[in-house]
This record gives structure tokens, sequence and C-alpha cells, in this order.
């Protein structure tokens, strides 16, 4: 799970780098808490008493509940496409700072040694940065990433390895992952994406 949110962090981080790059005009909009000078009236979130720093985690209208438990995104029965010796999944729900995440870690039990992690989080930072981020990372993978129609707000195919290949993205407001890890894990991309959806459209 610290592995996890160390990704995160490395999400956030990476948004913010690439928002900061934006212009001086920007910058200075922002740190004196005005909206950038289009004219534009605050938004209704912003009245509504929502978070206003650059810093805070997004929370949109609209946006779904964490959920109580990630082990019920995903049935072993489905965990088992990918991961055959996989036993049921093994739950955690975490807290670090404004970030909140449910976890769930199907373990293996054979020689397959192939394990599936399905982690839920708020968003680290706004839908925009996070959404930037995501494009970066698929882009510097090459061949090897890849952005994913039909999942959510936006989502991308990443595997930096053989043996790893993770699926993340926004979905309903919430920041959603799952990763295979394994022999030949990314010659499984089309399964880790289907786990995807499935997970994606049990988040309520």
């Amino acid at each position: 799970m610290r592995i996890y949110l160390f990704t995160i962090g490395l999400v956030v981080a990476t948004a913010v780098a690439l928002v900061g790059c934006s212009g001086d005009d920007d910058k200075a909009a922002t740190s004196t808490g005005a909206p950038a000078a289009t004219g534009a009236a605050p938004s209704e979130a912003t009245k509504a008493g929502g978070p206003t720093s650059p810093g805070a985690p997004a929370v949109a209208a609209g946006s779904a509940k964490l959920p109580s438990d990630a082990c019920a995104l995903l049935t072993l029965q489905e965990v088992q496409t990918v991961a055959p010796s996989a036993t049921k999944g093994e739950g955690k729900t975490e807290k670090n700072g404004a970030i909140s995440s449910v976890n769930c870690y199907w373990a293996p039990t054979g020689s397959d040694l192939n394990s599936v992690n399905v982690t839920v989080t708020t968003l680290p930072a706004s839908r925009d940065q996070v959404k930037l981020s995501l494009q970066v990372e698929a882009r510097d993978q090459k061949e090897n990433g890849a952005e994913v129609a039909g999942l959510g707000d936006f989502a991308v195919f990443v595997s930096s390895i053989n043996a790893d290949a993770e699926v993340k993205g926004i979905v309903k407001g919430l920041f959603l992952s799952v990763d295979l890890n394994g022999i030949g894990a990314r010659g499984q991309k089309e399964k880790v994406i289907a786990l995807a959806k499935a997970a994606a459209g049990r988040i309520q």
C-alpha cells in the first residue's frame, strides 16, 4: 500500500510541475486567489465552499463515494482470469493526509505467481492535473502505454516492465488503479483492461 501511495505522490508531483509551466500570468492569478484573467466568475463549487487551494484534492460535483471495500469491486472468478491461483482478496483502508484510499490484494498460491491489486483513492489533485499526468505517463511508455477508451472520464494502460500491467484513471470523481504483477503480465493487457472496466462499473 505504501508503494501505491508513493505512486499517487508521483502523480501529484508530475501534475503540479506541468501546471506550473503554464506561465507567469497564471501564477500571478493563482497566488492572489483570483480567477485567471478571463473575466470569469468563481465556479459554483467555490461559492459552495469547495476547496480553493491549488494543493487541495478536488471534490467534483457528482463524485461517487469511496467504496468501503475494494475487494467487492472484482469477483474471485474475474481475478483468476489473469491470476489463476489467486485466493480471496485482502482489503485495507488507509488515509494519508487529505487522500483516503481503499485497496484489495489477491495473492497467488500456485506456481504462476500472478497477483492483482485494486486501489481506489480520492483524487490527489484536480481532474485536469491528474489527466495531464496520466497522458504524460502513457506517452513516456511509448508502445507500452495507451489511452483506454470507454473507462471513466479518462484512463490509461501502462506497463513499465514485462511483469507489470496497470490500468489507472479517473472514474466518477475517484482515482482507480487495477494492477497485475507476474510473469508475462504485459501480454494480458486486454484482460487487465476488462478487469478495470468491471471494477469501474461497481463504483457507485
